[in-house]
């Protein structure tokens, strides 16, 4: 006899509420990102044009507490608020638009895990050409470094970067052990020497979160924005305990990348040294040796595997 089981929806279990992002000031032909957050469930994006009338970003939101920032470079804004839906309905930023004269930055901590950073324009190229392919490029902080730092290549050509995911993305490079350029090393873009690869940003979900494609010798990847969502580690509780919930599909996306999915045996071998003291053994002498048994016995591990074991390690 088969048997069914009925689900009974309550109408206010998915209930959505809209709230009002108002942002004044902005200059005519600029735009300003809105970031709205909830905990380590939610990260929605919007952009607001200062042709836009009014303009404002309307959200739709569960109930809850719910961070809003914003992403302008070229003014000063207030930090990071929090707002509780469904009581709160709108909130207003003002902008002051970045003195002129020479480049300033400026980050201070306001709760979330990229901190509040407010830049002034550098003259810093919008476009860089990579060998024969152009590249429209971000300007933020994170973004400069990370060409500078690590040859690592921004590109705006398919999703624009925000502050936050390039500042995600820069501090994932810096907290692994694999910078083979060490300060005043020269990236040259137009004969791709020391650039380690361009990074598109795509709202598509992609296997693994990373895609490569090798063009001219230089390595261009596609990563997901879902990579990005929880990156940084978010307050959650379970269970009535308080901790921090995060994910490492970041720190997979950028370790495929580093080790071309586990191809490029070298760069594998010194992440897994450098970072946890470990290696991969072959079968062989050295094996034999050490187990007192015949390498026959042993298979080495598939590449897939190898990236597992970093990953539970980390």
């Amino acid at each position: 006899m088969k048997k069914f089981l009925l689900l009974l929806l309550s109408p206010f279990l998915f209930s959505q509420n809209n709230f009002t992002v108002n942002v004044n000031n902005i200059k005519d032909g600029d735009s300003v990102r809105v970031i709205v957050q909830k905990s380590s469930e939610s990260l929605l994006k919007k952009w607001i044009n200062a042709s836009d009338s009014p303009t404002a970003a309307v959200f739709s939101l569960s109930e809850g507490s719910w961070a809003v920032k914003l992403d302008a470079t070229g003014y000063t804004y207030p930090s990071q608020q929090v707002v509780s839906i469904p009581n709160d309905t709108a909130i207003t930023f003002g902008l002051t638009e970045a003195t002129d004269g020479n480049y300033s930055y400026n980050w201070r901590d306001d709760g979330s895990a990229a901190g509040h950073a407010t830049q002034s324009y550098v003259a810093e190229p919008t476009e860089i050409v990579v060998i024969n392919n152009t590249v429209s490029v971000p300007t933020n902080f994170s973004s400069i470094k990370l060409r500078t730092e690590y040859g690592v290549i921004l590109s705006d050509d398919i999703e624009p970067w925000s502050n936050e995911d390039a500042y995600r993305l820069y501090k994932m490079f810096a907290n692994l052990p694999d910078n083979p350029y060490g300060e005043g090393t020269k990236v040259d873009y137009s004969s791709g020497e020391n650039v380690r690869g361009v990074f598109y940003l795509s709202e598509d979900e992609i296997y693994e979160d990373i895609s490569i494609q090798e063009i001219d010798g230089i390595r261009y990847a596609t990563v997901s924005q879902s990579a990005f969502t929880y990156a940084d580690p978010q307050i959650v509780k379970l269970d009535g305990i308080r901790g921090k919930f995060f994910s490492k599909r970041l720190y997979h996306a950028v370790v495929n990348f580093v080790t071309n999915f586990a191809q490029d045996v070298q760069a594998l071998n010194n992440l897994a040294r450098d970072s946890f003291g470990i290696r991969f053994l072959n079968p062989g002498d050295e094996l034999e040796t050490l187990m007192n048994e015949d390498s026959s016995n042993f298979q080495e591990f598939y590449n897939s595997e190898k990236l597992e074991i970093l990953a539970m390690f980390e």
